[in-house]
This record gives structure tokens, sequence and C-alpha cells, in this order.
């Protein structure tokens, strides 16, 4: 009995696993009445390809299913993708993904992330992409893509295909979801508007205007008499222009804009802090003044918290971008360029979401600040009918972060005295910017031995140098410190045609996470830097890629090791008297 138990739970999770990575898949009608599954063009390898003919483990979400699953942020795409995962949705570099475990939430924009955003060709960065609208697709990589797609590529990579201009007419759509906070058993209220405005301008050239917003209420709820809710106002625009005048040629410039803000409590939940991961109270004492004063809120799951601070937040990312595209000397040529640049406005968070007389808590106030990133990227493949598939390039990109327009406040609650607390506010006399260099040459090949098996393989060279700045207003030395690293990244691999709707592969891919550079403390100039060294995993991954029943399901199926060396976690902060 209990063997019968275990053959059939076994069964259970094997269909389990295959149904988990089943691609959604277009259909056709064929001259039968029948229904046949159309390939999927992906752009993973920076060329157009069938998605059955790339050695990678990739999700394919089309508009249609972000559509119908209503994927409007982007870790709403969580719900889409086997394997993908969300850390600190607010604060972590690139929406903090986490593609097979291999991830970083931090509150630091300094801090590379695991997993790379790119859209429209564009790394992102440490920029946190909120909205999605107007999408074409998105293409989920995992595993290490480093060789062709970088820095920010340790884990994979998340692709965002936005729609390009439609010449062939002028087209118009709006979109709007609704809900109020207690409807419909809602947690809290939400309400999305996107709109779309297409026009033609010429027969060769045409522009694309969308618009998106996305407003929430009560996602935190306070229970002081007169404490506000937490609010969320975040809004995108997008500009997309396609000048086509020629097979050979095309131009696509886009022109971006965003802003954040929010009110009320942003951070912690008394939850999630008075609370050991078995269960149990972190601070007896803490936890019997949250009772006697906020009521009965404390768990791990709620949505309470307890403050007579007054909250704000503000943020604008700015954004432009250039590719062109142009066939000359029987080769494909590629330049993409991008400027961007983020401004958090002058606000005020309480780090502990909690006032209390033994609790120590930060509120920030004024000075306002702005990181910015250059990218060029330049490439050059080979002709579509090469029987050698080969792609080449160089990478340079320049982030200064942060960057200041002007100084702040801090202010502490704290105990200055046995017994006694007041507020002290201290002006902020340093700020600590870095600048990131990063230049690199890359290739990648693909070759036929025979027509049904090829051999792969690509490297990336990259070099980073850091630079680290501290501006004082108090007259102390500022320290400063040079960093430099050259690292590379690599795969190789073969891909094996069983037959016409069967492809196995094999692969091995190695990737890097730049290094990061700390500072010493302002009070101790003469301390050394702490350097945190590159974060580099190493895959290992067979897989295959099958159509089944007359090409009415295609399954993707792998099987995956990843050795991690010098994983970047992200240290848990506790707060004084927080004990676990």
């Amino acid at each position: 009995m209990k063997k019968s138990l275990r053959f059939i739970s076994l069964l259970v999770l094997g269909a389990a696993f295959l149904i988990g990575e089943i691609q959604p898949v277009y259909a056709q009608e064929t001259d039968k009445d029948e229904f046949i599954l159309e390939d999927i063009v992906v752009t993973a390898q920076k060329r157009e390809q069938p998605l059955q003919d790339v050695p990678i483990a990739i999700t394919v979400v089309s508009s249609e299913q972000l559509e119908l699953q209503k994927v409007y942020t982007l870790q709403d795409l969580a719900r889409t993708t086997a394997g993908l995962e969300f850390g600190d949705t607010g604060n972590g570099p690139g929406g903090a993904a986490v593609i097979r475990g291999v991830g970083t939430t931090a509150f630091d924009g300094v801090y590379e992330p695991s997993v790379g955003v790119v859209v429209d060709g564009v790394n992102q960065g440490g920029r946190n992409i909120g909205n999605m609208f107007d999408v074409e697709r998105v293409e989920v990589l995992r595993g290490p893509q480093g060789t062709l797609f970088g820095n920010s590529a340790s884990g994979g990579v998340i692709q965002i295909i936005t729609a390009n201009p439609d010449l062939t007419g002028f087209k118009a759509k709006i979109g709007i979801d609704a809900t109020s906070d207690g409807d419909f058993g809602s947690k809290f209220g939400r309400q999305e508007v996107r709109a779309m405005i297409n026009v033609p301008l010429t027969d060769n050239s045409g522009l694309r205007i969308t618009g998106n917003g996305n407003y929430t209420q009560k996602l935190i709820k306070g229970v002081l008499p007169g404490q506000e809710d937490s609010d969320q106002d975040n809004t995108d625009y997008r500009v997309k222009y396609l000048y086509n005048p020629s097979d050979d040629f095309s131009l696509t410039l886009i022109g971006e804009f965003s802003e954040r803000k929010s009110t009320g409590p942003n951070l912690f939940t008394p939850g999630a802090l008075l609370y050991n991961e078995d269960g149990t109270r972190a601070n007896p004492e803490l936890a019997d003044w949250v009772s006697a004063n906020c009521g009965d809120i404390l768990s791990n799951d709620n949505q309470y918290n307890c403050t007579d601070v007054k909250q704000f937040m503000k943020s604008r990312n700015y954004g432009v971008s250039a590719e062109a595209d142009w066939s000359m000397l029987n080769h494909e040529f590629v330049s993409i360029t991008s400027f961007r640049k983020g401004k958090s406005y002058p606000g005020s968070s309480q780090m502990l979401g909690i006032s209390s007389p033994i609790m120590f808590e930060i509120i920030r106030t004024g000075g306002s600040v702005s990181n910015r990133t250059f990218t060029e990227e330049f490439r050059i493949a080979s002709p579509a009918d090469s029987k050698l598939d080969y792609q080449a390039g160089i990478w340079y990109s320049n982030i200064k972060n942060p960057y200041p327009d002007s100084y702040g406040t801090t202010q502490i609650h704290t105990e200055v005295a046995p017994g006694f607390w007041m507020d002290i506010t201290i002006p902020t006399t340093t700020i600590t910017q870095t600048e990131y260099l990063n230049y690199a040459g890359f290739a990648h090949v693909t070759y036929p031995i025979t027509e049904a098996f090829k051999v792969l393989g690509g490297m990336r060279y990259s070099t980073y140098d850091i630079t680290i700045e501290q501006t004082s207003l108090v007259g102390l030395p500022p320290p400063s410190d040079d960093y430099k690293k050259s690292l590379f990244s690599f795969n190789v691999g073969g891909q094996y045609y069983m037959n016409e709707d069967t492809m196995i592969y094999g692969i091995i891919s190695r990737g890097v996470k730049s290094p990061i550079i700390r500072p010493p403390a302002p009070d101790s100039p003469n301390d050394p830097y702490t350097v945190i060294d590159a974060e580099i995993p190493t895959n290992y991954e067979i897989g295959a890629k099958l159509s089944a029943f007359d090409r009415k399901m295609a399954v993707d199926f792998n099987v995956y090791y990843t050795d991690l060396k010098d994983f970047q976690g992200t240290p848990l902060f506790l707060p004084r008297h927080v004990t676990t």
C-alpha cells in the first residue's frame, strides 16, 4: 500500500512539474478545422528565433495572457512563470526578482540585481520597473545570461518588449479595472487605467502614445485616531516613434516618464518585527506596549500599522533611448543608446512603522537625491542564411548613484538619559557618491556539425571601474577610493534535433554580478573600504523542447544545477530592543 501511494505521489508530482513548464502558445485554424500551435518568435539570443530552437529555459507571456491574467506590474509576472518570485517589491533593485532562488532584495541603490530587467533592449539596472502596459510580450530567461546580457543577469533576465507603432492605421484603446476597499472580498482598493493612441504619420513612420495609472488605497491601515492609511499613486507614460524607410534600416525613439507617490505608513507592520520565524514573540515588552496602545494588531499577515508620524514619499524617473537597426555588407548592425535619471523628492518615512517610548525609530526629511545611467550597446550579427551564426559587440555603461541635488536632515527618536526620550534633528553632513563604469566585449557563435546537431559557445569580458567619493560639509577630509576588476562570463553547449518536433540540449553557463564597494562610516574616514566580491554562478543544465499530439501541446522540460560563488545576500536589519 505504501509503495502504491508513493508511486501515485511521484506521478502527481511529475505531472505537476511538466504542467508548470507548459508554454502558453497561440493556435491557428487549419483547413480541416483543427488547431495547431504557431511558432512563437523570441529574441532571447538578441535576434529573432523560434522558441523551440533556443537552448534556454524560457517562459513567454503574450499580450493576450498578460491581459487575461491582469498582469499590471512586474511583480504580477510571478503568477505566469514557474520559478519566478519577488522579494521586497518596493525597494529591491530591478523589482527584487528571484529566479530559481537567486535574487537580491536590498534597500540600497548601489546593489546590482541578480535578475536583469530589459525593456526594449535597454538594461534597467537597479531601477525598479513598476507598471507594465501596452506590452507585446515578456520573455523570462532562467539561469545565468551573462554572455549576451552582461551585468544584472547572474540569475536570469526578464525581457519586456513593448508594442511598436502600427503604420497600417489609426488605433486607440482604453481599459479600466476598479475595486474599492471591502467590496467583493478585496482587502484594499485598487484602480487601474490604461490608454493607447496609435497614429501613422507617413507611409514609413508612426507614433504610439501610452499612459497608465495604478492607484491603491488602504494597502496598510492605520489604527490610531486620525492616522492616515497607506495610499499609493503610480503613473507612467511612454511615447514611441518608429521610422522605417526601407527593409534595410529602421530607427526607434522612446521617451518615458513615471512618478511614484505614497502617503501613510509604507515600510513595515508591527507583526513583521515582533514575531520570530517560529511564531513566538521576539520582544514581549514591546509587544505588550503595542497591545495596550494599538489594540490586538499583532500578526505576521495583517496590514495594520500603529504610528502617529505623518509619512510621505515621492519619486520620478525619466528616460530616453534610441535604437538603430540596419543591414550593410551582408551583415546586421544594431546600436542602442539610452539615458535614465531617477529623482527622489523630499519626504519622510518612519523606519520601523511604530511609535513607542521603547522603540528606536528614524525619520528622514528634506533633501532630494538623483541617480543617472547612460548605456551604449553596439553589435554585429551574421546574415540570417549563414551556416555559421554569430554575434559580437561592445557595451558601455556609466552609473552615478546617488547624484545629490541637496542635503537633508535625519531626525532620531532616541533615549538620551535613562527613561528620558526626545527627538534630535541632525543635518546630513556627508553624501557618498558611487560611480560605476562597466565596459565589455562579447561574442556568441552557433555552428551546425550535422543537420541535426549544433554546437554553441560564447564569452563576455567585462571590466568594472568603481569610484567612490564622500562629500562632507563639516571640513573632514573626504575619503575616496577606486576599484578596478575584470571578469568574464561564458556559455558552451550543444543541441540535437531528434525529429522535427523534439530538440534536446545541454549547456554550461557562467554569469557575473558586479562587486560592491562600501566606504567607511563618516566618523571613521581612515577605516578601510569594504569590498564585496562579485557574485559568480555556474549553471549546468539539460533540457528538451517538444510538441506533441499533432502540435496541439508544447512542453519545455529542463533539469539544472547551479553552483553559486560569493552570493551577495542581504542581512536583516534588526533595530535596538528587538531580538531574535
